[in-house]
């Protein structure tokens, strides 16, 4: 029970929340709608690379790049609607409105900043965004699937997703919102803020995009015994997640959208909760913690490999050549490589900074590419002995992103971008393709 309290407090912190007392429940009140908007969509595929599942909690950025061929779309964080819009040709930062005379103030008829809805997730898919949010009313709170026009002219509830009595405790939506193949995941969670161990409930709710179709991936929709998803992916029919189990065990899932049944993968013991699906049939992931072992898995036949620890060669100032190993960060894919990041240091108090680690297909290392980035860590007290730290440690704060051949990095308010062919060559460039604006009043209204 302590590790769903944990987990609440920091869903709680991380994502949208909003409270009440606890009393009896109201099965009535809870139940899908699915009803909605009819709007016509074309299945795409989840874009495996472009999603932080995890975000740390410092990073302003916690949300997938909706990159467009005209700019780039964001909110300004989670928890209030505060959607912008850059423009890649005259560089300029607008509030996401086209109404006339509109204040963007959150008064009812602004599209960007329309305060009756608290977003957490959102996504861009088939030429527009996507959010998930909550709608507190008197008596009851509502999950709605909204739809917003790249132009700005536009928002639309396309469903009421799910709906509880106010008195059933407080209701939550994960930033984590996964879309694939027309299939919306949004991650939901009850508790009681009085008794919060004893009142936390789970649940994963899927709503179809072509059929207006609204169910849960278990028969309650929201149980003390439903498990809790984490870290999602999705990759051809499947839906992956972590569910964690008491005393800090973790297991790999993966969940069948056609046939609606839920398989646990047979990894090998000790599963850190980080990996990545890289095709249908090959899985990478980690044992042990940041300087555990990469393995991979094949659902085809079940097999595991280990590829064991990575090591790196360096010459340190006396021109002796060491061995470290690489520790291993947050796991990305593009489809055809892997990568993780790291901070590399080389000799007492020399300091190297962030490098992407590249891997084949087959787990093979490749190669350490530096990354440029500002706002480096201050340079720690080092021991003779020469250490990487893994993501985990040292770059928690970095952000990955693939998307369209490119990789998108974030520090603090900036993003950054560099064509994947650069960092294939060893030679990341730096250009900063949009800041995260803080405050509505600093873009062109």
């Amino acid at each position: 029970m302590a590790k769903r309290a944990c987990w609440l407090l920091g869903l709680l912190l991380s994502i949208v929340a909003l409270y009440g007392c606890a009393t009896e429940e109201s099965e009535e009140g809870r139940q899908p709608s699915g009803s909605g908007k009819a709007t016509k969509f074309v299945s795409e595929d989840f874009v495996s690379g472009n999603h932080r599942a995890t975000s740390p909690m410092s990073n302003s950025h916690p949300h997938p790049i909706m990159e467009t061929e005209r700019g780039y779309y964001y909110c300004e964080r989670s928890g209030r609607m505060s959607f912008h819009f850059y423009d890649k040709t005259n560089h300029k930062d607008i509030v996401l409105c086209n109404k006339p005379e509109c204040k963007h103030d959150g008064n009812a008829f602004c599209v960007a900043t329309n305060k009756k809805y608290t977003p957490g997730g959102c996504q861009l898919y088939n030429g527009r965004i996507i959010a998930v949010a909550t709608v507190f009313e008197e008596s009851n709170m509502h999950v709605k699937l909204l739809e917003i026009s790249l132009d700005g002219s536009e928002l639309t509830e396309l469903a009421s997703l799910y709906s509880i009595p106010n008195e059933d405790g407080a209701l939550a939506i994960s930033t984590d919102l996964l879309i694939h193949r027309n299939y919306v995941c949004v991650l939901l969670g009850i508790a009681n803020p009085v008794s919060l161990e004893e009142t936390s409930e789970y649940g994963t709710l899927f709503y179809n995009l072509e059929t207006g179709e609204a169910f849960f991936a278990n028969e309650e929709a929201l149980s003390h015994e439903n498990p809790r998803w984490d870290k999602t992916n999705a990759m051809g029919d499947y839906i992956y997640f972590v569910q964690r189990l008491p005393r800090g065990h973790q297991k790999l899932h993966r969940y069948h959208l056609t046939t609606r049944t839920d398989e646990e993968l047979s990894l090998l013991t000790n599963f850190s909760g980080n990996y990545v699906p890289l095709d249908d049939n090959t899985i990478f992931y980690v044992r042990g913690g940041a300087n555990g072992r990469l393995c991979v898995y094949h659902p085809e036949d079940q097999s595991n490999v280990e590829i064991g620890l990575t090591t790196y060669e360096y010459e340190d100032e006396r021109g002796e050549t060491r061995v470290a190993q690489l520790n291993i960060g947050k796991l990305y894919s593009d489809g055809q490589y892997l990568y993780t990041s790291s901070k590399l240091y080389y000799g007492p108090n020399a300091y190297n900074g962030t490098s992407i680690l590249v891997y084949s297909a087959a787990g093979e290392y490749l190669k350490a590419v530096p990354l440029p980035y500002p706002g480096e860590f201050q340079t720690p007290t080092l021991s003779e002995e020469t250490s990487l730290l893994g993501e985990a440690e040292a770059s928690g704060f970095l952000a990955l992103y693939f998307l369209n051949d490119k990789l998108y990095y974030s520090w603090g308010q900036t993003i950054y971008v560099t064509s994947l062919e650069a960092l294939l060559e060893g030679n990341a460039e730096q250009e900063i393709a949009y800041e995260v604006l803080t405050n509505l009043s600093e873009a062109d209204n």
